[in-house]
Formats: C-alpha cells, sequence, structure tokens
C-alpha cells in the first residue's frame, strides 16, 4: 500500500493518464517526493489508485469494444482493419497497465547464449523501447 493522501494518488492517476508516457513525472506533480514515489508498476497494484482508476478502465473497454465492432470481415481486408487493430491494441494495454498488470510479455534468455548479432539486437530494442537491461552473462 503506497502511503499518500487520497488526493495524491487520484491526482497522480489523473496526471498519468494525461500524460502516460511521464508516469514518475505525474506522481511528482501530484506530490510524490523523490523518496516515497513508487514504481509505475507499485502504483497500478494499490489497491486505492485501482478503485480509482475503474470507471476510467470500464470506459477504455467500451471504446476497444466499439473499435472491435467495425473490425468487419470487409475491413479484414483493408488498411483500416490495421487502424483498429492498433485502437484494440492501445486499449488492452491502457487496460492492463490500470490494473497493474504487465503491458509487454518479456522473455529472458541467458546473454552468454546468444550470439553477438542476437545480443546486439536485444540491446538495440530495448534502448529504443528506453527499457531497463539487465545482462547476466
Amino acid at each position: 500500500m503506497i502511503k499518500v493522501s487520497k488526493k495524491i494518488k487520484k491526482e497522480a492517476l489523473s496526471n498519468i493518464i494525461k500524460s502516460p508516457e511521464d508516469k514518475i513525472g505525474g506522481m511528482l506533480k501530484a506530490g510524490f517526493t523523490f523518496k516515497n514515489c513508487p514504481t509505475p508498476k507499485q502504483f497500478f497494484r494499490d489497491k486505492e489508485v485501482r478503485s480509482f482508476a475503474k470507471p476510467f478502465i470500464e470506459r477504455l473497454n467500451e471504446k476497444r469494444n466499439v473499435a472491435l465492432s467495425f473490425m468487419t470481415e470487409e475491413k479484414m481486408f483493408e488498411s483500416s482493419a490495421r487502424e483498429l487493430a492498433y485502437i484494440v491494441d492501445v486499449f488492452t494495454k491502457n487496460v492492463e497497465l490500470l490494473n497493474g498488470r504487465a503491458t509487454e510479455r518479456v522473455t529472458l534468455a541467458p546473454a552468454s547464449k546468444l550470439k553477438d548479432d542476437e545480443l546486439d539486437m536485444a540491446l538495440t530494442k530495448a534502448l529504443q523501447a528506453k527499457s531497463a537491461v539487465i545482462i547476466d552473462i
């Protein structure tokens, strides 16, 4: 459980919804300090935060379902189906994030078992995604 006021949690959630690319910044702007600021994963796993996020999650689910309903057989062969799939993906990831669940599936492999070009590719992808990289050789 995160030990700050409900007001700070609500404001942090609101900031993150408005600007999801800067979750830590949204929490700090709401009143968290560097000392008590949780990770985004910890923040979204907090029961109060999840309860505050529930109405927003319901709206995202409704919009995702509307996008899915427009994915007809005919549209599957058109370029707009790709756009609808993107919309569904975005809504799904936001719902997962707001529920405190993973938005990516991570596969771990010992770096010593990777070829040089595979390791280079993995590091490049992680840097492009601004992900943390842990190497165990």
